[in-house]
């Protein structure tokens, strides 16, 4: 299954925005950098799920969202800065509401493992 494909069974604004915000993560961290964009680049990301997003729609959502506050470093009227793991002293994410794909990564060569064995 594509990433887009997965994204689009996602019917609400928060599932779709929190799926991208978490590929834009993804992406920066295996980067070694921190994720920032700006409200147009942001909503040409979300474009393809026929969402739009600006600060005021982003700042309704967030409000309501510990997801989306956990994948969230600082925004403003002109930018979102994704928390990555760039950001963090520590190296490590504080996202508490999402999967972590290190995990499911083991979980997932454990049971290959096994299959071989």
């Amino acid at each position: 299954m594509r990433y887009s494909e997965f994204i689009a069974e996602s019917k609400d604004a928060e599932s779709i925005l929190a799926n991208v915000m978490q590929l834009a993560i993804k992406t920066a961290d295996e980067d070694g950098v921190p994720a920032k964009a700006s409200w147009d680049e942001l909503s040409r990301m979300l474009n393809a799920f026929g969402m739009q997003i600006d600060y005021d729609s982003f700042k309704e959502i967030y409000d309501k969202s510990q997801t989306i506050k956990n994948l969230t470093q600082d925004f403003d009227s002109r930018q979102i800065a994704f928390a990555t793991k760039a950001d963090d002293d520590d190296g490590s994410k504080k996202i508490t509401d999402v999967p972590s794909t290190d995990r499911v990564n083991t979980m997932a060569k454990r049971a290959m493992k096994k299959r071989i064995d």
